[in-house]
């Protein structure tokens, strides 16, 4: 991120920007700085997009081998870019024989692009051993967009707060994280609504957020990777149904259980080795303990070895999501299966 910011204050561009991760709000926000900074508002001329795998190789090629033209000059001597952005195209899990027959192969041709274009590839997580990161890597910017620390989402919550004139308390604090800490953007919109629910009043209480916020996927998934490290597969089974039948996606389940079996192995190796809660919540960047003490029980359940099989398993069966081999509603049955029904 810091290279991004860098590379748009100091107005020198790379040829090549690979946005991945599982933090769309911060893949949105610097997507859109690129594009402020490369493109004139309205630029339907040096401005392409492409969304989705139906795309065609040839197609985007060809654009990109066009000269712009009166772009948007850029830096001291004014350079001006063509500049496409491709969101979602699945560049980095497609297979050899997903592009159109007799076509060049578009991965190929970002090792070596024209000085006058840009291209802005956005992805998802899990993409670390593809063709495109290493492409991306060598010929570009390839930067990875995970959930902020606690840290840093304390920052980033204060700087909006204060922005707003507002406050808000330790206890509210920990609170809304517990209930928002899904994504940012879902903790964005759930802190503007905080904000107008409590109007002129400049200090927001934990009852505030108990009444306005709405619980996000990783704290509704809490009871589902506790009834997982007790290996008790019923309840756990149940508890995943329950989420279903509230509309829950399971792809964000998937995505929740990961974040916080990581977690979890972080906190684990800490506390075997003789760290207490304050050491491992500072370790962390954690601004409090609560969330380390209602953790490590959970650990305790699970060794080392075990967490890293779930987190192994779903980072196989994610890609596999991507490639369209299972669907991500197989994907949690089958963690909970091998998991939850295994017995020490």
């Amino acid at each position: 991120m810091r290279r991004i910011n860098e590379d748009i204050k100091n107005e020198k561009f790379r040829n090549l920007y690979l946005l991945y991760g599982d933090e769309e709000y911060l893949k949105q926000q610097f997507k859109d700085k690129l594009i402020k900074a490369l493109v004139n508002e309205g630029d339907t001329m040096n401005f392409s997009k492409y969304h989705g795998k139906d795309i065609s190789d040839r197609e985007i090629i060809d654009l990109a081998e066009t000269m712009p033209f009166f772009a948007k000059p850029v830096g001291a001597d004014g350079t001006q870019y063509r500049v496409i952005l491709l969101e979602r195209c699945n560049l980095a899990s497609r297979s050899a024989t997903a592009k159109k027959k007799d076509e060049p192969d578009l991965i190929e041709y970002f090792a070596a692009l024209p000085s006058h274009v840009i291209f802005i590839v956005l992805e998802d997580a899990g993409i670390g051993r593809s063709k495109l990161f290493k492409t991306a890597s060598s010929a570009g910017l390839a930067v990875e967009f995970t959930m902020l620390n606690d840290a840093d989402l304390a920052k980033w919550i204060g700087a909006k707060l204060k922005a707003e004139g507002k406050m808000m308390k330790q206890d509210a604090f920990q609170l809304f994280l517990k209930m928002t800490h899904a994504n940012m953007s879902n903790m964005d919109t759930e802190l503007e609504k905080l904000i107008s629910y409590v109007g002129d009043r400049e200090q927001i209480l934990s009852e505030d957020v108990s009444a306005i916020c709405v619980a996000g996927v990783e704290s509704k998934v809490f009871d589902l990777v506790n009834s997982i490290s007790e290996k008790n597969l019923r309840q756990t089974m149940d508890i995943y149904q329950k989420h279903l039948a509230l509309d829950t996606n399971p792809r964000e389940i998937l995505g929740a259980l990961i974040a916080e079996f990581r977690r979890m192995r972080v906190i684990k190796e800490l506390y075997d080795a003789g760290d207490d809660y304050r050491t491992i919540a500072n370790k962390m960047g954690a601004k409090s303990e609560y969330g380390i003490k209602m953790t490590i029980p959970r650990a305790k359940l699970m060794t080392i070895s075990e967490i890293d099989g779930i987190l192994n398993d779903s980072a196989q069966y994610l890609q596999q999501i991507n490639t369209g081999l299972l669907n991500d509603k197989m994907a949690i049955e089958l963690l909970i299966m091998k998991y939850a029904g295994k017995t020490s």
